[in-house]
């Protein structure tokens, strides 16, 4: 089957659902306009946005984008139902979120351009930040069913992914090097990326329960707090020291080598001696 691209992307490519602030929209003829509320967005829209403005579009596959600040460009829009369909986005100096549509259910269908990263998303949610003056930061978010999906991160200098849900990479040092993939707790999430409208994203997924599981009740509360506190010493355990790295938390170092490291603050402490590693 043969598609007319060019007849494809004279579709509107999606519209805006939310927005506030100020903002402008340049089209891919370079005319200037104040976007509006429920307007139809195209491919080759470039919109810049003041720092404190936000702008939340939903794509017709599904797709939806939410950008505080900074510049986002709808690079490239195809959505036709069969293999041609495509999409991507740029976005820079800003916070973002992204939860990907039909589209994102192919193999690098679906790409996002994020100041010096390009994330390769499939069938996943995400939140990052890219050119803000801080390390630029990805992190993939759980969804409601079949899993959290993948997104490929990558640059000049290599590639990284992400798979579970929390998994973070960051764009680290002059020279740009990708961190391999650890596990935040989601209690610092806010932290990492600030926000009343981003928070909005970091809210927990829960999946819709079948009729046979009945509805959770507060007795079950001190588990969600063990699985917090297990999830934090997993981070800690895998990103500062691996058990198959020498001088890992299961290396036979010795009793006093037991370093641990605050993954956010960088301060580090030792384990007392009648502490048991994990």
């Amino acid at each position: 089957m043969t598609v007319d691209i060019h007849a494809a992307d004279s579709k509107p490519a999606g519209r805006i659902e939310a927005m506030c602030g100020r903002m402008m929209r340049l089209d891919r003829d370079r005319v200037e306009s104040q976007p509006a509320l429920g307007g139809a967005v195209f491919a080759g829209d470039v919109f810049s946005l003041d720092p404190d403005a936000a702008l939340h579009i939903v794509f017709r596959d599904g797709t939806r984008i939410f950008t505080l600040g900074g510049a986002f460009s709808i690079e490239d829009y195809v959505f036709t139902r069969n293999e041609d369909d495509t999409a991507t986005f740029a976005i820079d100096n800003a916070m973002f979120a992204l939860a990907g549509g039909q589209i994102a259910s192919g193999i690098d269908t679906l790409s996002v351009h994020a100041g010096d990263m390009s994330l390769s998303v499939r069938a996943a949610r995400l939140i990052a930040k890219a050119g803000l003056g801080t390390d630029d930061m990805v992190t993939l978010l759980p969804t409601p069913s079949c899993g959290p999906g993948s997104v490929l991160v990558h640059n000049k200098v290599g590639v990284e992914t992400l798979e579970m849900p929390f998994h973070t990479v960051r764009l680290s040092g002059a020279e740009g090097y990708l961190t391999p993939p650890m596990t935040l707790p989601q209690g610092v999430m806010a932290d990492m990326y600030p926000g009343a409208e981003l928070a909005l994203w970091l809210a927990p997924v829960e999946a819709t329960p079948s009729p046979d599981e009945g509805v959770a009740g507060d007795s079950f509360a001190p588990f969600d707090v063990l699985a917090d506190h297990l999830f934090e010493r997993r981070f800690t355990e895998q990103s500062v020291f691996p058990r198959d790295q020498p001088g890992g938390l299961g290396a036979e170092s010795g009793r006093h080598n037991g370093l641990l490291e605050d993954a956010f603050d960088g301060q580090r402490f030792r384990l007392k001696d009648d502490e048991p590693k994990l």
